[in-house]
């Protein structure tokens, strides 16, 4: 070192130069360094490789000594900069380390420079690439325990907030010691570096993962240090050729199943993990206290290792797997309040997987995704999968989503298995709900499964239990996929729809019960099949044309007496539509919006509970983003829908509640008011008597829906909670006042039903209302909020709904699920009919 400070006595003189420098001085430093930093390239270009490499320890060495000096002048970060473009000016000359320059080099990192996170971004990463085009194999253990010793340094490197510039210098150096020492280090040494290739920060994925990891079998054990150190170097939304290179040679030294069983087994242990929820209390100077919760769930860095792991399990991907990482994409989007999805960049690498599987039960994981997920740009990188898959096979991304749906070998819903002297049928009772009944040979019946068949058929039954499982999730995204297609007014030729819809082993559970138009020239039919015949809304039966296109069947289509007599038909056959189909409420515009023109005020001027709207929004797939009382530049915001069909979107305009307070831990709104509807394209705002039918009443659906749910006037609770003492008017109007749409399709069907039950003479209707006798009140139960007022004062009766409580023997047939009020209705006034048997201390209170 001694011989180089004499050597460069360049470096010596400007140093000196610039201690004499007085601070901005005619701004004469640049032009200086400038002249001197020339006078140095030029002799530097005469130097000999290890001159040069004897002169990047003494830099770093001065660099080191400068910011321990306790002599700070001025120019410190000047005189930094200067040694950096030093460095950069010998890195840029064709040099060339052997093995001494090399660990003189590495033993200079380790001893000045690895406090810096500089380091880690720039010259440490160009310097190990320089060393990696320099040295190109070796067996000598010295230069490799130089190696270990600055990895081992990197590691235990007690800056946290570089940790992505750390895994990207211990990965480059994991691949220049592949590279290098393949042949040259026993298996001893070689897993002594390879150990230190571990989930890095302490959680619990990496509480489980090391341990495991750590008791495989020295062969096995090896590879998964290799992968993990490959792994580490994940970044980006998806992996690189390089990256994919960097893995192959090492995924062919484990067998393929031992290495899944692995990975499922870390992907298993991250499913089960729950965000811990800390709850804190501050207490300010004053005596005012700040309440607030922490959630801690896992590091980002071993959420990005598990990603680089999904990333190298691609050239293995199986049905099978796709289903684990099926589970895995649902974890990943599980909510963190202030935070969001838990990790979403790992639920894009599910994402990726699916769509690089080539297969249809790729595409069936994406399409059940779509319907599932709500964030707006993982939604755009699942419909830009879907479109690139569609493509590929020259048809529409509906079609495709058709090809995907598995049938599980199910017939008209049902499938039965053998087991021993035994059978087992699944049967689809409903929409996400699947039956198991168990026989005899003699077709008796069995209450539970026969204890033999848990003996002698345990894998079996594991895997029936599996398949349960996807078919109850299968028939619920297939339903939400057949609804979203009132959107589109989709129609398909009868090959296609007898194969994929009627004849289908589980859509065909779906599609027998709803209405489909039937049209060819000039005739069309709408008919519902039936005691195996198709049939119309008098329950006759009716020729379908010999080459018909097909769609669903829309009431904004239909006459009021076609409507009336398709509802009247499921009622009376208790017919459950697996969706809201005959029942589905209609928005047709009205006087005001053709006076507006351009905008609708009908559901404008609510006041909703913003975060329950926020969850609606995402759960029909509009797009919103919170509204917080932070200033983020946003007085309002525009919930929108994407509706491509038409090229053109609805949007539903909200606004903040600037209330006192009415903020949650995070700064979010408690609460919304709600304006204007509109629709828009890239020109700009269209007028709404330009707007088709269909589209109109689908989204003026959407929001009525977000309205009458999330709507303040829905909670009980409000005036015992004192909610908004100025929105107390508001609360009573919405709780008790005119009816919506959705309220108006429950009212017709509550009229049709509440005759035929036990309760029937102790009820009628009266405006809005039902009214329930019971033994000591009169009840009236709004049929647009489900709220209760008690005659002969109109005294409010709060009962909270619980339902985990029955509250009738009674069966109770229902057209149509999705509809809470209505359940909530029919169960206050059953409750309410026997009132002298109520036991709830709060509710006897208020009555008596």
């Amino acid at each position: 070192m001694q011989e180089n400070k004499t050597a460069f006595e360049i470096f010596e003189t400007e140093k000196n130069f610039f201690k004499t420098l007085t601070k901005g001085e005619d701004n004469t430093e640049g032009a200086v360094f400038y002249k001197l930093f020339l006078v140095a390239e030029k002799q530097i270009n005469t130097w000999e490789s290890s001159r040069r490499a004897a002169l990047f320890c003494y830099l770093l060495e001065e660099n080191q000594a400068y910011r321990n000096s306790d002599e700070r002048s001025p120019y410190t970060t000047f005189f930094i900069n200067t040694i950096e473009y030093y460095w950069k000016l010998l890195l840029d000359k064709k040099t060339v380390f052997d093995e001494s320059d090399v660990k003189s080099l590495l033993k200079a990192f380790i001893q000045f420079a690895l406090n810096r996170h500089q380091w880690y971004q720039s010259i440490l990463v160009t310097t190990l690439k320089k060393i990696e085009k320099d040295i190109k194999k070796s067996s000598s253990k010295s230069l490799y325990e130089s190696f270990f010793t600055l990895k081992m340094a990197v590691v235990n490197d007690e800056i946290k907030y570089y940790g992505k510039d750390k895994v990207r210098v211990v990965s480059l150096i994991d691949t220049i010691c592949t590279k290098i020492f393949a042949d040259g280090i026993d298996d001893v040494e070689a897993n002594e570096l390879l150990a230190v290739n571990h989930f890095d920060e302490k959680d619990r994925l990496s509480a489980f993962a090391n341990d495991y990891i750590a008791n495989l079998d020295e062969k096995e054990r090896r590879v998964w240090y290799k992968l993990i150190g490959i792994a580490k170097a994940a970044t980006g939304a998806k992996p690189t050729q390089i990256y994919k290179n960097s893995y192959q040679t090492v995924l062919q030294e484990i067998d393929n199943e031992h290495f899944t069983n692995t990975l499922e087994k870390l992907i298993h242990c991250f499913i089960g993990i729950k965000a811990i929820v800390t709850p804190h209390q501050h207490v300010y100077g004053d005596g005012s206290v700040y309440n607030y919760t922490t959630f801690e769930f896992l590091s980002n860095s071993n959420v990005d290792i598990l990603k680089g792991l999904l990333w190298i399990s691609e050239p293995l991907i199986s049905a099978r797997y796709l289903q684990i990482l099926g589970k895995l994409l649902d974890k990943t989007q599980e909510k963190i309040p202030g935070k969001g999805p838990c990790a979403l960049g790992l639920g894009n690498t599910c994402l990726y997987l699916f769509a690089q599987a080539n297969s249809l039960e790729g595409i069936a994981q994406l399409s059940r995704a779509k319907l599932r997920v709500k964030q707006s740009n993982t939604l755009a990188l699942i419909e830009k999968y879907l479109l690139e898959a569609a493509e590929k096979q020259g048809i529409t991304i509906s079609e495709l989503e058709d090809l995907a749906v598995e049938d599980f070998d199910l017939k008209e819903g049902k499938l039965t298995y053998k087991l021993g002297e035994y059978c087992l049928t699944i049967q689809l009772e409903n929409v996400g709900k699947v039956a198991q009944i168990w026989q005899k040979k003699d077709a008796s019946l069995l209450k539970t499964v026969p204890a033999s068949v848990k003996k002698d058929f345990a894998a079996e039954l594991k895997n029936i239990k599996e398949q349960v499982k996807q078919i109850e999730t299968t028939s619920t995204s297939q339903r939400d996929r057949i609804d979203r297609m009132f959107r589109t007014e989709r129609k398909m030729t009868w090959t296609h729809f007898e194969r994929y819809y009627l004849n289908h082993g589980l859509m065909s559970f779906l599609t027998k019960k709803i209405l489909w138009n039937f049209e060819e020239k000039e005739t069309k039919i709408t008919a519902l099949w039936f005691d195996n015949q198709w049939i119309n809304e008098n329950g006759t039966a009716v020729t379908l044309p010999k080459n018909p296109t097909i769609s669903l069947w829309h009431p904004v289509f239909a006459s009021q007496e076609t409507v009336l007599a398709w509802r009247n038909f499921f009622i009376e056959k208790e017919i459950l539509q697996p969706l809201k189909q005959a029942f589905r409420e209609v928005y047709i515009l009205t006087d005001a919006e053709h006076r507006t023109e351009t905008y609708s005020n009908r559901m404008a001027a609510h006041v909703l509970k913003q975060h329950q709207f926020n969850s609606l929004a995402k759960l029909r797939a509009w797009k919103y983003a919170l509204l917080g009382a932070y200033d983020d530049g946003r007085d309002g915001e525009i919930a929108t829908l994407q509706m491509p069909d038409y090229q053109f979107n609805a949007q539903f305009w909200v606004n903040p509640i600037n209330a006192e307070n009415e903020w949650n831990g995070t700064g979010i709104w408690n609460y919304i008011s709600t304006d204007q509807v509109r629709f828009a394209n890239n020109h700009g705002v269209i007028p709404l008597s330009e707007i088709p039918l269909l589209p109109f009443s689908e989204a003026m659906r959407d929001v009525d829906m977000f309205v009458g749910v999330a709507s303040i006037g829905n909670d009980p609770n409000w005036t015992d909670n004192s909610g908004l003492p100025r929105y107390n008017n508001y609360w009573q109007s919405q709780s008790f006042g005119e009816l919506g749409e959705t309220a108006k399709v429950r009212a017709a069907v509550l009229k049709n039903l509440v005759p035929r039950l036990k309760i029937a003479s102790l009820s009628s209707f009266e405006g809005n209302f039902l009214l329930v006798k019971g033994k000591i009140r009169t009840y009236k139960i709004h049929l647009g909020s489900g709220n209760i007022l008690m005659t002969p004062n109109d005294q409010y009766l709060c009962i909270v709904p619980d339902g985990s409580k029955k509250v009738s023997d009674e069966k109770v047939f229902l057209p149509f699920e999705g509809d809470s009020i209505l359940s909530i209705i029919l169960s206050k006034a059953f409750l309410l009919a026997e009132d002298d048997k109520i036991t709830d201390s709060t509710i006897v209170r208020q009555i008596k």
